[in-house]
């Protein structure tokens, strides 16, 4: 089966004050079929943002591409013009940001918002595109739809500001959603609720979701495949509970040795019991020649410090960035 959204090789950089670049993406490849779950995890400063708008080709002014393509359904998105693009922006791959404010604005009521996103990409009448938002909301909202629609997003609450930014960005029905940390800010319960809806909007549509976090966890019984990046490369990639169960990344491994123990006997066992990941993060300002990982893995051989391990099959279906695989 060909996937349906291939990105190959990618490679971007920023432009420093000083001059220098440096590489926030690394050569990172992955592959996305239609109805599949990809998460992404890695830390703050890993790349998981840059490879988000990447893919829409919405690189900024300090950011260069230098290599690397985004194929969607054979087509390069890369290649596109910047008026080709709009139309794939919103209409063929639908982008969900961590802060709905920056997706909403505060003087327009949310019918309105979305009925603004569906006639920009599909040219709709004014029946047709009316009929089409109040079925979309009818989905994301449920019985609140009605009063949702005419509601202004200060009046909302954190997850139904999300909840509005999804309908904006599933209204014209595209193939891809790339949602970038969407439960960041929300409490616990908010976020599985939006989880829970991603997953429906999966299987009632058939849409292929890329889903970028910083916590592990939220993976677990949600995604797929997972896709762990650090320092700008991908540490691992495979199925998700292949990864969860046994991870060979030493990092992915730390990454989940750090989660609490809930079953620990005292909250003070607890405490103690619970390790840390040791060591500066990765900063993209320091020249590296070895492996990103190197400086703080507890793994580490003089090869990890000289050049950087290349993705090794390490089973069916799962890769790893790592030198242990040679031995």
């Amino acid at each position: 089966m060909d996937a349906l959204l291939e990105v190959r090789k990618l490679q971007v950089n920023y432009l420093q004050r000083s001059g220098r670049d440096t590489g926030a993406l690394q050569g990172v490849s992955f592959t996305l079929n239609a109805g599949e779950i990809l998460g992404v995890i890695g830390e703050s400063g890993s790349g998981k943002s840059t490879l988000a708008t990447a893919i829409l080709g919405m690189l900024r002014e300090n950011e260069r591409l230098l290599g690397g393509s985004v194929l969607l359904n054979g087509e390069n998105v890369l290649d596109k013009t910047d008026r080709e693009l709009r139309d794939v922006r919103g209409g063929r791959i639908g982008l969900v940001f961590q802060e709905p404010s920056l997706a909403l604005h505060p003087t327009k009521t949310i019918r309105a918002q979305v009925r603004e996103v569906l006639r920009a990409h599909r040219g709709l009448g004014r029946r047709e595109a009316a009929e089409r938002v109040h079925e979309t909301l009818a989905i994301v909202f449920g019985a609140e739809a009605k009063r949702i629609a005419s509601s202004y997003p200060h009046e909302l609450s954190g997850g139904q500001k999300q909840r509005a930014a999804i309908a904006q960005a599933i209204v014209c029905g595209p193939e891809v959603i790339v949602a970038d940390e969407p439960t960041a800010s929300l409490d616990t319960v908010t976020q599985n609720a939006i989880l829970s809806l991603f997953r429906e909007l999966q299987k009632r549509f058939g849409v292929a979701i890329v889903f970028i976090t910083h916590n592990l966890m939220l993976l677990a019984g949600f995604a797929d495949r997972i896709l762990v990046l650090y320092g700008g490369r991908i540490a691992e990639q495979g199925q998700a509970e292949e990864v969860l169960a046994s991870p060979r990344h030493p990092y992915t491994k730390m990454l989940l040795q750090c989660l609490p123990e809930l079953e620990a006997r005292t909250d003070q066992e607890r405490i103690h019991k619970l390790p840390v990941v040791v060591g500066e993060p990765y900063s993209f300002s320091i020249l590296n020649q070895g492996c990103n990982y190197a400086p703080l893995c507890p793994e580490k051989m003089k090869i990890c410090e000289q050049e950087p391990p290349s993705l090794r099959q390490a089973g069916e279906a799962r890769e790893v960035s790592c030198f242990l695989f040679d031995r």
